[in-house]
């Protein structure tokens, strides 16, 4: 296995990233899994802020329920509810002449004027292409003075892959926070190994792309009641 760990991760983090290889075929051990990993990014990063920092949080539908719900849990013990922003993007992934692309096909974004930090949340850093589709949509909605780009799995070079996507002044407000670094990709799929386990879709109890795009995630209905 072909792994380099962060120096920011747990004890908590790297149980965790394990039990994502173990509880492969057990969906709610995989979630739960999931949701600690959230844990363990958002207190890194809480660490960073304060109560008056307002937080605009990106993530993906399939990571909702789970990672970023763990993310938020940490962060709101810092930040006050009120600067919390959350935004959710449904992507497509697609080939598309050989490029892989990932268009917006829904968002939820609750309305913010300013923001001090900017947080993108993936359960893994493979290609850069969701990444940088959501990076630029926010990007152009917000002028943060921080830019988290968090992941508890990041893949050897999507770093400088997503910073060639950004001029060097935005791409300059990087900031990098995950608990292992992947060199290896399954020849046959593509799949980063070990990475998250496998197919995070299929992992989490979507059964293949549309299915998760047709999912509202319950994080999203909890917020809209208490907007």
């Amino acid at each position: 296995m072909n792994r380099t760990v962060s120096e920011m991760v747990t004890p908590r983090a790297e149980d965790s990233l394990n039990e994502l290889l173990r509880a492969k075929g057990d969906v709610p051990r995989y979630q739960e899994a999931m949701t600690a990993l959230g844990q363990e990014l958002g207190r890194h990063i809480s660490s960073q802020l304060s109560q008056t920092s307002s937080v605009c949080l990106v993530f993906t539908v399939e990571d909702a329920d789970f990672l970023a719900r763990g993310l938020l849990e940490s962060i709101s013990e810092v930040v006050d509810a009120d600067n919390i922003h959350v935004v959710c993007f449904w992507n497509k992934r697609e080939q598309l002449g050989g490029v892989s692309v990932a268009p917006i096909i829904r968002r939820y974004i609750e309305p913010f004027d300013k923001v001090d930090a900017v947080i993108v949340l993936k359960s893994i850093i493979s290609s850069s292409c969701v990444v940088r589709t959501n990076l630029t949509e926010i990007l152009s909605k917000a002028e943060p003075e921080r830019v988290f780009v968090a992941a508890p799995v990041m893949f050897a070079g999507s770093t400088e892959m997503l910073e060639r996507e950004f001029s060097a002044d935005v791409a300059s407000k990087f900031e990098y926070v995950y608990f292992a670094r992947d060199e290896e990709r399954d020849p046959s799929t593509n799949i980063v190994n070990p990475g998250i386990g496998g197919n995070v879709y299929e992992l989490l109890g979507f059964e293949n792309q549309e299915v998760k795009n047709r999912y509202t995630p319950h994080l999203i209905n909890e917020r809209q009641l208490r907007l």
